[in-house]
């Protein structure tokens, strides 16, 4: 009778730990999403095939389908009003030899670190664009998680990183950041 007492209270505790939990996120600024939606499925147009379809998809690296990423040319015209903030999330050592002009160093894997210097800095509502070394490098996409989680809501990704852009003869600085 004691076991059955017992497992009815620690059910209680659970219901009551849910609801409040429930409660908590809707009262925070930045509430987690408890349903998540399905993402859309866009409509195929009457005249293409199926075949049409996937020699388009696969010709067009999978990165470049991603609408949260920015092009080199977005990233340019972006950078140019003066409104966005770009963050380099390689290492310390690789920012210091090369990096986007303008560009701020916050390093992934020292976000803690970085994480003040980084919030008196750039505002939560500011236009951020992250970056890493190339498509094969995901320190961009790990530090976009954390800004995320931290309130930034306007972050995208230029995927295709310094390698791109150091190679196109666009702007670049050495040094370190002075923060």
């Amino acid at each position: 009778m004691k076991f059955i007492k017992d497992l009815a209270g620690g059910f209680v505790l659970l219901i009551i730990a849910a609801v409040i939990g429930v409660a908590q996120n809707a009262v925070r600024g930045n509430p987690v999403k408890l349903i998540l939606e399905a993402p859309r499925v866009a409509e195929r147009p009457a005249d293409e095939t199926h075949v049409d379809r996937v020699k388009s998809e696969s010709d067009e690296p999978a990165h470049h389908r991603d609408p949260s990423d920015v092009s080199k040319e977005q990233l340019q015209e972006m950078m140019a009003t003066g409104m966005t903030f770009v963050i380099d999330a390689r290492g310390e050592e690789e920012y210091t030899e090369g990096h986007i002009s303008g560009a701020i160093n916050v390093p992934y894997e020292k976000f803690i670190d970085y994480y003040q210097a980084l919030t008196d800095y750039v505002p939560r509502d500011a236009s951020v664009v992250v970056y890493c070394t190339s498509i094969t490098c995901d320190l961009g996409d790990r530090l976009i998680i954390e800004l995320k989680l931290d309130g930034y809501e306007n972050v995208v990704l230029y995927r295709d990183g310094w390698e791109e852009w150091s190679e196109s003869d666009l702007p670049v600085e050495t040094g370190a950041w002075e923060y």
